[in-house]
């Protein structure tokens, strides 16, 4: 089979990229056919840019190649545009698409949202994927031996860029619409469930309380009991006989309930263990965490000298579209 190279067409901008990319190709093609390629799990349209191209060309990805089936060309009825004026135009279509929007999520009656949730079937988002797509094969088979081999490279890094913001800013064209709605509902609903709230903790603070009360009740006549039993005692002593006049008859005092059931439902208690720092210093290492926001603050800042920790540089790559 013959290696070719193709350039893709955007149904988006109406133009050839600038970029080649390298295919098997089962029947004759010459330069300029307009064919379609596999493309991942899709087809796209592509045109013929280079026949008989040498295998060493591409004899570290040869394995990894597709192979365009035999079928006779397309015919080409689009204008080829130069690169420049393809980002260009890219960049229009994006703005366009937002520009242009009228759509009005808040019916007449502002009771009712009428809510886009299909973004997948949105012909900007199919667009974008389509660009998206292009890049990752560009960027999979992009080989930088040189330093004109950068420019290509750079030129996507600011068209990715580009596509990061026309995505968030299409996001936001689903996502605004619903959150605003959901704050919406949300405040009335949050509204019910603090005053239920409210409510639930009204009547836990009076159980409580009458908890309390009763187990404090319990507590003194324990109390009591106890110093009439000690009362007894040493009045036994005291007399030499054994005997005492003291009344010794326990003082009761109910138990706090533990368990109220019925019809509605069952209130019980339970016994929850809960914790409060009283001496950081005294606390085992294995229960202290560092605080990495605080650590990366100060290295940014200028620190290079912590003890326990390796302060280094990283070299990034930044990316300033225009």
């Amino acid at each position: 089979m013959d290696i070719v190279k193709v350039k893709y067409y955007s149904e988006t901008t109406k133009t050839y990229s600038e970029r080649e990319y390298s295919y098997l190709s089962e029947n004759g093609l010459k330069v300029g056919d307009v064919i379609t390629v596999p493309v991942r799990d899709t087809t796209g349209k592509a045109m013929v840019t280079a026949i008989n191209v040498p295998e060493s060309e591409v004899a570290a990805f040869k394995d990894k190649l597709k192979v365009i089936p035999a079928a006779p060309p397309l015919i080409q009825e689009e204008p080829v545009m130069s690169y420049e004026d393809y980002l260009e135009a890219l960049e229009e279509d994006m703005e366009s698409s937002i520009n242009t929007n009228t759509y009005d999520p808040i019916s007449p009656d502002n009771s009712i949202a009428v809510i886009n949730i299909a973004p997948a079937d949105d012909l900007v988002v199919c667009n974008l994927r389509e660009e998206i797509v292009k890049l990752s094969n560009y960027a999979t088979f992009r080989v930088i031996k040189c330093d004109e081999d950068l420019t290509p490279a750079t030129d996507d890094l600011a068209l990715i860029a580009r596509l990061k913001k026309a995505i968030k800013e299409k996001q936001d064209e689903y996502v605004k619409p619903i959150k605003s709605h959901l704050d919406k509902v949300q405040f009335v609903f949050k509204d019910l469930l603090a005053c239920l709230d409210d409510i639930d903790k009204t009547n836990r603070e009076k159980i409580a309380a009458y908890r309390a009360e009763q187990m404090k009740r319990q507590r003194e006549a324990e109390e009591l009991n106890r110093q009439a039993a000690e009362l007894a005692r040493r009045q036994a002593e005291f007399s030499g006989t054994g005997e005492f006049t003291v009344d010794t008859t326990p003082v009761e005092a109910p138990a706090p309930v533990q368990k109220v059931s019925t019809n509605m439902g069952t209130v019980s208690t339970a016994k929850v263990w809960k914790w409060e720092l009283v001496d950081m210093s005294q606390v085992p290492e294995e229960y202290k965490i560092i605080d990495a926001a605080k650590i990366t603050k100060v290295v940014k800042a200028g620190l290079r000298n912590i003890p326990g920790v390796r302060i280094y540089c990283d070299e990034t790559i930044r990316v300033a579209a225009r």
